[in-house]
């Protein structure tokens, strides 16, 4: 008898267990007659910091977050253009075993944090239309990488201190922003 409730207490667990095992992705439309590269990414980064998201790049039109909380650490992948917004989560759980073999010992099972996704997208559709009045004169503007964008203060700062010329700064300058020297 004992045996028998204990092959079905190790079937409910294994059956628990593959229930929290989850993965979404979540893409968001957004519609604006303003509609900005820019506005995007500004209203992703904003909606990141509200919640308390630490950002750990920002390149080429991807966003990767992280968020540890008590026992759950979640990465996310946030992949943006001007009009769609896809967020793909890995979040694990620590859980620990009930199997009376490993009792106890730490397992990292799969696990969805419905409420802050669900967060994270209503905030960035909430401030969406603002960024995008706030930014509808930028599209020209051109989005850097975190890597540019210490390779750009590197070159201003050496044009500021005498060792680029002008022509030479400038010419630097497009070939790292990726446009035709003239």
């Amino acid at each position: 008898m004992i045996r028998i409730r204990f092959i079905i207490s190790a079937l409910i667990v294994g059956l628990l267990s593959a229930t929290t095992a989850y993965a979404k992705s979540n893409v968001i439309t957004l519609k604006h007659k303003n509609t900005t590269q820019l506005a995007v990414q500004q209203s992703i980064l904003y909606a990141l910091n509200y919640r308390k998201w630490n950002i750990d790049s920002n390149n080429d039109n991807v966003i990767t977050a992280s968020l540890k909380l008590k026992k759950i650490d979640s990465k996310l992948t946030i992949t943006y253009d001007q009009n769609h917004v896809q967020i793909d989560d890995k979040t694990t759980k620590i859980a620990y075993s009930t199997d009376p073999l490993v009792f106890g010992q730490e397992d990292h099972v799969t696990y969805y944090p419905w409420g802050w996704i669900n967060n994270l997208v209503a905030d960035i559709k909430r401030v969406y239309p603002k960024m995008a009045y706030k930014y509808k004169d930028a599209p020209n503007q051109i989005l850097l990488s975190d890597s540019e964008q210490i390779k750009l203060e590197q070159l201003t700062e050496l044009h500021r201190e005498g060792l680029l010329d002008d022509a030479a700064f400038a010419a630097k300058k497009a070939e790292l922003i990726g446009l035709a020297v003239q």
